[in-house]
């Protein structure tokens, strides 16, 4: 009874996992590839500090979504598991999960940060909302969690089960396996960047209505409106897509659910679906952007379908064009 239980659980997180996160990964890498055209594309956004941290975050999504998520679909999903028969793989991938998820949570914690110092009333604190500050400081940020990853890369490896013949990936070191759990999970992944963005958050939006808007231009207010707007909304998905997900893999890790087969087999079902909520950080910032900004709407309008678009059929003219004998 408890096999059939069993599968039947395995069954239900499979299909859940095939369901719902191969289209979060299709809308999340096509939303991502379209903030990177905005973002790049207009010069509002390209000497925004705000905007610079933002661009950052939305490339380690992407890396995170072929890394994690795609990986995640196939294990789950069709039992396509590279990282339990590659030595590279399985430090690869760990690798990259750590660096991708905490490379684009510490950008989105700057970009909240850097909202409450350009809507500052104090012009020392303004003035530390600057593009070349932001273009120093992730280059460290980045180099920490590049250097941080190295771990997973030394204890990370193929460890065999029992006298089955099959190997898992996982941590060769109880105490950084707990240190990824409770470390980087909890602490890095969750309890800090949404205390960060929570606080200012909080801080930038009432900043915003103390503002002397007399003192600064129309298009600068609508900027700092805009990207208020954006932090807040992407906050709240943060707190609703990573809470479950850091319950669920706590819970995962205790024994009483690790030591009884069918209780685990549930907990799988629920891990699947926390987890493709989780991937959700990753996969719907441009959705929510558009959702919540009338003026990004626009703008995406404008670089989409004037720019690229309009210079896509220009260069198609030009080839189709029949140059007349002379």
């Amino acid at each position: 009874m408890s096999e059939e239980a069993t599968a039947y659980y395995t069954f239900i997180s499979r299909e859940i996992t095939i369901f719902f996160g191969i289209p979060i990964f299709i809308a999340g890498l096509l939303g991502d590839i379209f903030n990177l055209i905005v973002f790049l594309s207009l010069k509002t956004f390209r000497e925004n500090a705000c905007a610079f941290y933002l661009t950052v975050m939305t490339a380690a999504d992407v890396g995170q979504l072929l890394t994690g998520l795609l990986s995640r679909i196939l294990i789950s999903g069709f039992a396509i598991d590279w990282t339990i028969v590659s030595f590279f793989y399985c430090k690869f991938r760990a690798y990259c999960f750590q660096f991708f998820s905490l490379t684009s949570f510490v950008c989105m914690s700057l970009a909240s940060v850097n909202q409450f110092l350009a809507t500052s009333s104090n012009l020392y604190l303004q003035s530390l909302s600057n593009i070349k500050i932001a273009a120093r400081i992730v280059p460290i940020l980045v180099s920490i969690w590049l250097i941080h990853g190295i771990l997973y890369l030394i204890y990370y490896t193929l460890i065999p089960v029992g006298n089955t013949g099959i190997f898992t990936c996982a941590s060769s070191n109880l105490i950084f396996e707990q240190y990824h759990l409770y470390g980087v999970t909890v602490f890095y992944g969750s309890i800090l960047p949404v205390s960060i963005n929570g606080i200012f958050g909080i801080l930038a939006y009432h900043n915003s209505h103390q503002l002397d808007r007399r003192a600064m231009s129309f298009v600068q207010l609508e900027l700092d409106k805009q990207l208020i707007s954006i932090i807040f909304v992407q906050f709240i998905c943060h707190l609703i897509a990573t809470v479950p997900y850091v319950v669920s893999t706590i819970l995962s890790d205790t024994s009483i659910i690790k030591n009884d087969p069918v209780i685990a087999a549930k907990m799988q079902v629920v891990t699947a679906v926390t987890t493709c909520v989780y991937y959700l950080n990753y996969a719907i910032p441009f959705y929510m952007y558009i959702w919540v900004s009338q003026r990004f709407r626009r703008q995406f309008i404008y670089a989409f379908f004037e720019i690229y678009i309009n210079k896509w059929r220009q260069r198609v003219a030009v080839v189709n064009q029949v140059v007349p004998e002379t």
